[in-house]
């Protein structure tokens, strides 16, 4: 069986700097609130899903 792991860390350090690039490009023109809370939440889903299915492929490799 495979032991999978999502580093939080990492997850967390795209977050900010994803939020700071959106900051700076919508400074001018629309000011979108960026919830970090919610963009930390959908890379980890995102990282879920994509150790999901790179399991299932490992898998069916496997068989």
């Amino acid at each position: 069986m495979l032991s999978l792991s999502i580093n939080y860390s990492q997850c967390l350090h795209v977050a900010i700097t994803l939020r700071l690039v959106l900051r700076v490009l919508c400074r001018g023109n629309v000011l979108i609130n960026v919830d970090l809370r919610a963009v930390v939440l959908t890379l980890v889903i995102v990282g879920m899903i994509g150790t999901y299915l790179y399991t299932r492929l490992i898998i069916q490799r496997v068989t």
